[in-house]
Parts: C-alpha cells; sequence; structure tokens
C-alpha cells in the first residue's frame, strides 16, 4: 500500500503533569483515554497484549480493524489496519494498511507465541466479491511474512472470522463462511505456518471443494464465528444458523458445533444453543475454561418494537463440548441494563486466578437509538452475579468491539468513537483492574 494513514491523537486522559513522567518499564496501573484517526471512518476490531519479547522489550498492544482512505478529502475504499501501541497507548512507528483498491476489513489480531510475529484475520475485496484474507507479520509488525487469500469457484463472497493456532504444529485453523448464490456456508480449514493450504502442503490454495482439510457445514445461512480446542482431536465451533420460525421472521440462532482433528474436520455433531422459541441469539465468543468446560457468550433478543430492539447479555456454560449432542447445560446467565436499554455482548475474558469472566457490551439506552456507550462487567465464574459494572461515554457514541487483559491486570478496549458525527475514530481504553480510569 501506497497509501499513508495520518494519525492524530485526539484524546488523553493523562493529566499533564503526569504525563511528563511516564517511563517505559515502570508501573502499568495507569490507565488512558485515546482516539486514532484521519478525518474519515476509522476502527478497532481488536486488541491483543504484547508479552515482552526481544522485539518489544516493554511490551505493548496490537490493535486491528480499519480504516478509509483519503484522495484529496474524498472519502475512497477502507484498508485493513495495523498497529502497534506501546504500553501507555502512543503508536510506535506506522500504521500498516493491507487491501487493494476496494475495501479490506481486519476482524481480528493474533500475537505469535515467543515474540515470533502477528497474524491478521479477515477479508479482501476484488472486483465485486469478497475473500478469506489472512496476513502473517513479521516479529517487529512491520514486514509482511506472507498472505493468503482464499479464492472458490462459483462463491459470490467469502470472510474468515476467526482462526485457533496450534503453536506447537504452527497450524491456523480458520472459521469462516462462503456465500453460494444467497446463502451462507460455515467453513473451516488449516493454513501452515508458510501460508499454504494445508499443513501437508499439497496444495498452494483454497480451491473450494471438500478435500483434505476443508469441511462445509451446509443448513439455513450458516456462518462460523469462534474455533478453539475441545478436547483430544477434536476442536469446538460456535455459530450460527437462521431458521424459520412459525409466527415471525426467521430466526437467528447460536450453535456450537463439534468435529474431529482425526478424521480431517469431519463433523461429528452440533447441538443448538438459541435461548427460545421467540428470539434470536447471535454468538460472540467460545472460551475452552481449564476443566475443558466451555463458556459461550451470545447477544440474545429479549424484546422487538418499531423503534429499539433490546438485547440482553447471556454466558451459557456447557460440560465438556467436545461432544456437543450429549452435553449437558451447566449455567446459563443473562445480564441486562437495569433501565431497559440494549446491552449488546462483544467479548469476553476469563481470570482463572478469580474465577470471573469480564465481559465488554454495548449499550444503548431505552430512551435513545442512536447514542451507545462501552458497558465492562466482571462477573462471578460460579453463579454469575456481578461484581462490578464500568460504563464508559455515556450519551455519548462510544462502541466496543475488541477486549483483552493487560499485562498489570487492568483491561484494553478497542473500539470507536464517534461523537462528533462525522470523525469516527479508532478508540482504545486502558483501565485498572477494577476496571475505572484513574
Amino acid at each position: 500500500m501506497k497509501y499513508t494513514l495520518c494519525f492524530l491523537a485526539a484524546i488523553s486522559l493523562f493529566l499533564a503533569s503526569c504525563k511528563d513522567k511516564l517511563i517505559i518499564g515502570s508501573d502499568q496501573s495507569r490507565s488512558f483515554e485515546k482516539l486514532y484517526g484521519n478525518i474519515f471512518q476509522n476502527n478497532g476490531n481488536d486488541i491483543k497484549t504484547i508479552p515482552v519479547s526481544v522485539a518489544f522489550p516493554n511490551g505493548g498492544y496490537a490493535v486491528a480493524g480499519y480504516t478509509y482512505k483519503d484522495s484529496s478529502g474524498v472519502k475512497i475504499d477502507k484498508d485493513m489496519l495495523f498497529m502497534v501501541l506501546d504500553r501507555y497507548g502512543n503508536i510506535v512507528g506506522k500504521p500498516k494498511l493491507f487491501g487493494g483498491t476496494k475495501d479490506d476489513e481486519a476482524r481480528r489480531v493474533d500475537v505469535l507465541s515467543g515474540g515470533s510475529g502477528f497474524v491478521l484475520t479477515g477479508y479482501t475485496t476484488v472486483g465485486s466479491q469478497k475473500h478469506a484474507f489472512i496476513v502473517r507479520l513479521n516479529s517487529a509488525g512491520t514486514d509482511t511474512v506472507w498472505t493468503w487469500k482464499s479464492n472458490i469457484s462459483g462463491s459470490a463472497e467469502e470472510e474468515a472470522n476467526s482462526l485457533f493456532i496450534d503453536t506447537v504444529a504452527k497450524i491456523y485453523t480458520v472459521v469462516g463462511y462462503q456465500t453460494i448464490i444467497s446463502e451462507k456456508i460455515g467453513w473451516i480449514f488449516n493454513i501452515d505456518d508458510n501460508g499454504k493450504y494445508d499443513s501437508n502442503n499439497s496444495n498452494t490454495e483454497f480451491i473450494g471443494s471438500v478435500g483434505d482439510t476443508i469441511r462445509i457445514f451446509t443448513g439455513t445461512d450458516v456462518q462460523f464465528t469462534d474455533v478453539g480446542l475441545g478436547g483430544l482431536n477434536k476442536v469446538c465451533i460456535y455459530g450460527s444458523i437462521s431458521a424459520p420460525a412459525a409466527t415471525s421472521s426467521p430466526l437467528n440462532t447460536a450453535n456450537f458445533f463439534a468435529a474431529s482433528k482425526a478424521s480431517n474436520f469431519g463433523f461429528s455433531s452440533y447441538r443448538n444453543e438459541n435461548s427460545g422459541l421467540d428470539t434470536s441469539a447471535y454468538p460472540r465468543q467460545m472460551i475452552i475454561l481449564p476443566d475443558l468446560n466451555a463458556a459461550f457468550l451470545s447477544s440474545v433478543d429479549i424484546l422487538n418494537t418499531s423503534t429499539h430492539q433490546t438485547h440482553s447479555v447471556e454466558i451459557s456454560i456447557f460440560n465438556k463440548p467436545e461432544k456437543p449432542a450429549s452435553s449437558s447445560l451447566l449455567s446459563k446467565w443473562f445480564i441486562l441494563d437495569s433501565d431497559g436499554g440494549s446491552l449488546d455482548a462483544v467479548k469476553m475474558r476469563y481470570v482463572e486466578a478469580e474465577n470471573a469472566f469480564i465481559v465488554v457490551a454495548n449499550l444503548t439506552q431505552a430512551s435513545s437509538t442512536t447514542n451507545s456507550s462501552i458497558v465492562l462487567l466482571k462477573l462471578d465464574g460460579t453463579n454469575g452475579n456481578e461484581i462490578w459494572r464500568q460504563n464508559f461515554g455515556l450519551n455519548e457514541n462510544y462502541n466496543a468491539s475488541g477486549l483483552d487483559i493487560a499485562p498489570d491486570g487492568g483491561y484494553i478496549i478497542t473500539g470507536y468513537n464517534n461523537s462528533t458525527g462525522y470523525n469516527q475514530s479508532v478508540l482504545i481504553i486502558k483501565t485498572n483492574k477494577d476496571g475505572l480510569l484513574e
């Protein structure tokens, strides 16, 4: 890419008297809120903590998302965005852009173990067709090691939503969907650490047929959202299926699936995890817990009106989900906004030492259909009870997309802020361990 993105730090909650005293390598308990962007639309979709390594001796954060290019003051297509921040939210080097002359977007960023690099997952657009797109970057995040693009004959679009990295075998298991005619079909496949289609290097591109490693799951608009290990030779996948309802429009149901690594991801079973016959559930994330039970995060409709759609946060915990058809539901918790607003789940993390879930959600108040704020929740991992709740950007237009745990036990959030209406900027919020801006 030859385009250069001019980033401006627009907001900082650091006091000027303290900012000058910050020293890299000192206590990370400080917090901040910052914006980065050009005069057009920008968004942070995901953020991950960068551990201390040779390339990053003081750690930092990796951010993935998108930004629109600026051509003589004219808004044109958007590009994949990748940038590295130091532990205090300052941009390190120059942001990296990827893509062509059409829309491109990074949905996820992963930090490879041992400080060996970064992986961006998303899509690129060629002509009028979206293609799943994976970018592998070097240890410093400055140079591209390889890129991989899907190319399915007869497909209208393909997107990669998530991946799981086997750090021993160095295999990336990717999930997403493709669209044929107007129907979405979920798929799962491997690429190796050289950007090849499968782990045996027998193919060098995604050919679109059910081959050695690609498996598809057909239904009515199937989309895979997240993937992780579910047991020996098993992967678990979280996703959605749209199902017709007798009394309303087609509903979106949250489902989890089991596929066998031993049989090249042959699907062994799947289970419907919809919350009710008259609601839709939108899968967000899956976490395999230390005991190999699994926690699933969804955003669930609880009310539909002509002017406002209300969601609640749902966390379901299932026993040993490598066999979904026989799995038992251990717990199901609903978290609502006390004032009747829409609380839309985004991401979660599990703090093993405290047996607690940290959830970030977007809140649209019942009295508003436009302004949104970010809610950070800490929930007891035994009973789902709320330990604390923090709100950012109340009565403004804050929106979260990514969440991670910072090295000091605080939390790092990314998304966007559009309070001024025209300039949508990448938003970064770093809190302390109690979810507060100090």
